[in-house]
């Protein structure tokens, strides 16, 4: 246990270097794989399902509860052995350039100028936090210390209270989100969704949820841009992983009086990524309502999905034009990465509005669903051509779930079946390097690898072929089949949804347009809830998260056969 006499007493004290949960590092690189090994260990060793809402794709269909293998009530040893140092000056200021160039557009909470400040320039926590996102996107070739050991470090500062600074404790909590040391589908301290749920609270006693007063006083480097910039950019992340995992937001708006961002609110109003910062917070704030939608009604009235569409497309169509996606003309490609991540919660929420639970295993889809998975999928065969995604969340194996179902119903058209294989396979490429950083990826990727083993079934008995038969019993025809429902007669025009965007950005996007047609598909409905969908689909989300990667499907069917996913 440790001394209270260890902590700091104020904030004008020293800060004693703490001690550290971790083995010594006299042996450094074998000390990493030890401790890696023993925190996989840790985080692993009483897993209990945690609960996932209905609101998004997530694999939780287990419903038996993962019991405790480590009997409680017995003494534990906790050992103390390392003192933590401050970073290396060259290394950090390596890593802060890394955070900079890839993470600033979407989590703008500290710049050169801040610190510069002895307050955070002196952080431990932020320090630790730095080398975590230096560490994942673009190591050190001379230093050994992994993301678990950089993210374990800070853990420890900010659990223990060693960081006396609150603004700078959050600053570095926020840094964790391009790190997940366990998956979402079990109850952990260590999880995305429980760093967010801290950050939220710690703005929210630093006052951060509300605008900030003539003549309030300030703590140091805190300005008024700051506070929005930090709150707006967790209100952000909350909505999007509330979606994504089907649980309650933290945040009432209700309760919130803070401006909306505007690019003044950033050191430098000019540059492109303010603007990109203040759409993203526009559409998520979006993302949020229909994720509410999703959670609480998914049953709900057509005209609360129309709505909700129109939202989207109105978000979609008042872009500046700088900031649209294009596949056809030349773009900055300093923030072409921002732009892409820009778009994928909206290409998301298209795709689940437009998907369906149906008799199949598969949902159903429209030709938005398909038109947004298209888009998805070129997005990140653009990014994977470029060599690397480890600037990426672990949110983009989520997107390239929702893409994946759409693209998983399209290929049971015969004439949409070559151009959405080609299109999963990139996306499988992406889920799997994804899946080397994050837990969730993996679990997402074993689900696909499921349902198209379900699909196969489906389709060697019989059924699905009766079900074209009475869906489109003529494939032949020059156009796809038209849909009658009428519902769908506000939302005939895919344009609307994607404005400017080229028939020629893939194969599948060249037949859906020249065909001009809503559906290829039966039946269509209201935005609903996917996890139904995969009830009687898995066994147990739990099995397999540290799976070898290399066990892949093959034979889902006459175009793979060769394995051309892999």
């Amino acid at each position: 246990m440790l001394s209270e006499s260890t902590r700091p007493q104020s904030s004008s004290q020293p800060v004693p270097a703490p001690p550290s949960y971790a083995p010594n590092f006299s042996s450094r690189k074998a000390a990493d794989t030890a401790q890696d090994a023993e925190l996989s260990t840790n985080s692993c060793r009483n897993t209990q399902a945690s609960y996932l809402g209905e609101s998004g794709f997530m694999p939780f269909l287990n419903h038996e509860e993962q019991v405790s293998s480590s009997p409680g009530g017995g003494p534990v040893t906790i050992k103390i052995i390392q003192t933590i140092e401050p970073l290396n000056p060259v290394l950090r200021k390596s890593y802060t350039d890394i955070f900079l160039k890839h993470c600033f557009t979407f989590c703008p909470v500290m710049d050169e100028s801040l610190l510069a400040l002895p307050e955070y320039e002196t952080s431990l926590a932020i320090q630790q936090s730095i080398g975590l996102i230096g560490s994942v996107i673009q190591p050190s070739l001379l230093h050994v210390d992994k993301p678990s050991v950089y993210y374990e470090r800070a853990r420890m500062l900010i659990q223990g209270g060693y960081e006396p600074n609150p603004l700078a404790a959050l600053i570095a909590v926020m840094l964790f989100y391009w790190h997940a040391a366990a998956p979402p589908t079990v109850i952990s301290m260590n999880t995305v969704w429980w760093w967010i749920g801290v950050a939220v609270r710690q703005a929210q006693e630093l006052g951060l949820h509300r605008e900030a007063k003539i003549g309030q006083a300030f703590r140091p480097g805190e300005t008024i841009g700051l506070r929005r910039r930090i709150w707006w950019t967790l209100f952000a992340r909350e909505r999007l992983t509330a979606i994504c995992q089907g649980r309650p937001c933290i945040i009432n708006p209700k309760d919130c009086d803070v401006k909306d961002p505007t690019p003044t609110d950033f050191p430098n109003p000019d540059d492109p990524r303010a603007l990109i910062f203040v759409q993203w917070v526009r559409l998520c704030s979006i993302v949020g309502r229909v994720g509410d939608h999703l959670r609480r009604n998914p049953s709900g009235s057509t005209h609360t999905v129309r709505d909700l569409l129109d939202e989207l497309r109105n978000w979609a169509q008042n872009l500046p034009e700088t900031l649209r996606l294009s596949f056809d003309r030349p773009m900055s490609t300093e923030h072409e990465a921002e732009l892409y991540q820009l778009h994928f919660p909206y290409l998301s929420c298209i795709a689940l509005l437009h998907l369906e639970k149906s008799s199949q295993p598969i949902p159903r889809a429209t030709t938005n669903a398909l038109l947004a998975a298209s888009c998805t999928a070129r997005i990140f065969e653009n990014i994977l051509i470029r060599g690397s995604l480890r600037f990426l969340q672990g949110m983009a194996g989520w997107y390239i779930s929702i893409a994946l179902l759409s693209l998983l119903q399209g290929r049971q058209v015969g004439r949409l079946q070559q151009a959405a294989d080609e299109h999963i396979r990139v996306l499988r490429v992406a889920l799997r390097e994804l899946s080397h950083r994050f837990g969730s990826a993996k679990m997402y990727d074993r689900s696909i690898e499921n349902l198209l083993n379900a699909q196969q079934r489906y389709s060697a008995s019989g059924d699905m072929q009766a079900e074209r038969l009475r869906s489109y019993p003529d494939e032949s025809q020059s156009i796809l089949p038209r849909e009658m429902d009428a519902r769908l007669s506000e939302q005939q025009d895919w344009s609307k949804y994607f404005p400017g965007l080229p028939s020629n950005v893939s194969p599948l996007v060249e037949i859906l347009v020249a065909s001009n047609q809503p559906s290829p598909f039966s039946d269509w409905g209201n935005g609903n809830d996917l996890s139904y969908l995969l009830y009687d689909i898995f066994d147990n989300p739990l099995d397999g998260i540290t799976g070898d990667l290399s066990d892949h499907i093959t034979g889902w069917g006459m175009s793979m056969n060769d394995r051309s996913f892999l």
